[in-house]
């Protein structure tokens, strides 16, 4: 992920917190659901111009890697990201790599962001089932005052129950960032000079002790995330199988772009420069097993059933 798309991420779970827009979702008024679907519509529409400019800018740069080889005297220019919003929205409109993005980024980010509300209300409701709205509200506000628990039994219980509940609220709306940056990215990707610079792309999972299918971690069972690192493909097979991260909840995996030289490199191109679906297939191996047999991305997640 980019330092801008990180950015965008801090600060948003950052408002998200402060707010206590995630605690007040378990049993939301409809003021709350209208502040969070606002909330999380404006981090979503950041995240898409982000991953368009930053897939844009990868494009431009080996674009004037290029220019340089052949000694182009005018080489392109990277756009800088403008401080308007938008003003960046106009701006990568006109620019036929990011136009589709840009066009549709408004629209896509509010119904991305009603669709994440739901998901976290339905979810805010198996927390609060036995309770009546008022004790959910009670206990959401001594929650925002500071209060840790309640001398009421049945209010100290579900203040227990909303910040479980707003840990797993903050995850969905954490993913909904990571969709945002990558389907914009992806997008870009697609483009005819993005397939030209880009010809095969990699899903990198972030390893480390919590990543799942990690031998020596945490999960190491059942999940496959460890082991799918790795896995090389062109773009439009990437989309097609329905493996643009992320891959399950709270994965971390990003999408990392090759080179025509680094594919070549890697004797994964044919001849005529078009990938070399056999080489794919012997140097994926195992990691291209693990789709055809259902194992990744994670059953149940809902961007992979969708």
């Amino acid at each position: 992920m980019t330092k801008g798309f990180q950015k965008v991420e801090m600060e948003s779970l950052a408002r998200l917190r402060r707010n206590a827009l995630l605690v007040r979702s378990m049993e939301p008024t409809e003021e709350d659901r209208k502040d969070l679907e606002r909330t999380l519509a404006t981090a979503i529409l950041l995240c898409l111009l982000t991953g368009a400019a930053a897939c844009r800018a990868w494009i431009a740069a080996e674009a004037r890697k290029a220019a340089r080889k052949i000694g182009a005297e005018k080489l392109p220019q990277i756009p800088r990201p403008p401080a308007n919003v938008s003003t960046l929205i106009d701006r990568l409109a006109e620019d036929p790599l990011t136009a589709r993005v840009a066009v549709s980024a408004e629209s896509a980010s509010q119904v991305m962001a009603e669709m994440t509300v739901d998901q976290i209300a339905r979810r805010g409701k198996q927390y609060t089932f036995g309770f009546t709205e008022q004790q959910a509200k009670d206990a959401a506000r001594l929650i925002m005052q500071g209060n840790h628990t309640s001398p009421d039994p049945a209010i100290a219980s579900l203040m227990s129950r909303a910040r479980d509940h707003a840990r797993v609220a903050e995850l969905a709306a954490r993913q909904s960032l990571y969709i945002g940056f990558n389907d914009a990215v992806a997008e870009v990707a697609l483009t005819p000079e993005g397939v030209m610079r880009f010809p095969l792309w990699e899903i990198v999972e972030t390893i480390d002790e919590v990543t799942r299918g990690n031998p020596a971690g945490k999960y190491p069972e059942p999940h496959r995330h460890f082991q799918f690192s790795g896995y090389v493909h062109a773009m439009e097979r990437i989309v097609s199988q329905r493996i643009v991260p992320p891959n399950g909840f709270n994965c971390r995996a990003t999408l990392v772009p090759w080179t025509f030289e680094q594919c070549s490199d890697a004797g994964l191109l044919l001849p005529s420069g078009q990938p070399n679906e056999a080489a794919i297939r012997s140097r994926n191996g195992h990691r291209q097993d693990l789709i055809d047999s259902g194992q990744y991305p994670d059953r149940g997640f809902v961007r992979a059933e969708s």
